[in-house]
């Protein structure tokens, strides 16, 4: 940051308006646990013997209700 110029500034504010436009929105957090955050992930190391990769991914749910997710290869 010792080295900000003005385009920086600028980013820098249109992230606090868009941030200011769902301030809103966040986790809430119950004893019950039907809503809780659940996450899943595998993983296979190289089993695909051709092509010598490994696959990744994960996945997080609330309530029943996909949040995120990523698989990488």
């Amino acid at each position: 940051m010792d080295n900000s110029r003005k385009e920086h500034w600028q980013v820098m504010k249109r992230i606090f308006r868009s941030l200011k436009g769902i301030s809103n929105i966040g986790l809430v957090y119950h004893k019950d646990m039907s809503r809780a955050v659940v996450g899943y992930s595998d993983s296979n190391y190289a089993t695909d013997l051709d092509a010598k990769r490994s696959m990744n991914m994960y996945a997080f749910m609330i309530t029943n209700s996909l949040v995120s997710w990523k698989e990488t290869l």
